[in-house]
């Protein structure tokens, strides 16, 4: 008998609260698109967005310059590598590393 009480009372419990937490949330939601629409937020996220806007421009503006800074040094490297390294030219011989071993198969 005491199983069964507990179970109805659960049931009532859950089925009351239920339409409490239904009506509540619809409240809830209702107060939040209110203050969404407002205007003091609404000035806010326009502002938020212009400034996100606007760091995102400098942001990409200095990667440009360091993307144009990092083109520049290694163009400027190459160029010196070249002139330091010997011509090598396409019938000079390969050479394998000293230690290696013969491989088999290979004649």
């Amino acid at each position: 008998m005491k199983k069964l009480l507990l179970l109805a009372g659960g049931v009532v419990g859950y089925v009351l609260g239920t339409r409490a937490g239904r009506e509540r949330y619809a409240q809830i939601k209702r107060g939040a698109k209110q203050v969404w629409a407002s205007e003091p937020v609404q000035s806010g996220v326009g502002e938020a967005g212009s400034m996100a806007t606007h760091a995102a421009e400098s942001a990409g503006e200095k990667i440009a310059d360091v993307a144009k800074s990092v083109k520049d040094k290694v163009a400027g490297e190459s160029a010196d590598q070249d002139e330091s390294l010997p011509p090598v030219s396409p019938v000079d011989p390969v050479v394998a590393p000293t230690g290696s071993a013969p491989q088999e198969g290979i004649s």
